[in-house]
């Protein structure tokens, strides 16, 4: 046997440092893909779980001058597809839902303000669900309160639209 000596000592707990980390980092890689993982590296907790949703197909929004139009329905797609919600226009398919929404530019000392409301409505056209909102442009001075109203108000105003529809139709 080799006499004791304090650099021996030394080595031999840098080894077993070693192999005790190297073997903890496993356990911690082994269990993220077990607990998570679907075998070929997915993530099964973001799936989607149970029934799909229907579409929803936009009906009518009134309030929004034509040339914004395009981009709140820009949004509102983004914002429900990001909630596994299909956002189409105009008649799509029977079973699907349907929503119509009204919007009103107002100014004050405040900016401009977007009062909103969604209707959701089944397959049938029953009210199932309203959605009420507002939401801030901005200070704006011009004649026109929607020129305050940018790509990002929209999709503040499509984030809490497709947020709610979600929680209603999950």
């Amino acid at each position: 046997m080799r006499p004791f000596r304090q650099g021996n000592l030394l080595e031999a707990f840098r080894r077993g440092g070693l192999f005790a980390t190297l073997f903890a980092l496993v356990l911690v890689l082994a269990s993220c893909t077990s607990v998570t993982g679907g075998g070929d590296g997915s993530d099964v907790s973001a799936q989607p779980q149970g029934k799909t949703v229907p579409p929803v197909s936009v009906q009518q929004i009134t309030g929004v001058p034509p040339g914004k139009v395009a981009e709140l329905k820009a949004a509102l797609a983004r914002a429900g597809g990001e909630r596994d919600i299909g956002i189409v226009e105009g008649e799509f398919q029977s079973g699907s839902f349907s929503i119509s929404g009204r919007f009103k530019a107002t100014t004050d000392s405040a900016g401009v303000r977007i009062v909103y409301q969604w209707q959701l409505r089944d397959a049938d056209g029953v009210l199932i669900h309203t959605i009420d909102g507002d939401e801030n442009a901005g200070l704006f001075s011009g004649s026109d309160p929607w020129a305050a109203v940018t790509p990002s108000v929209f999709e503040r105003m499509a984030r809490a639209t497709a947020e709610s529809m979600a929680v209603r139709l999950s």
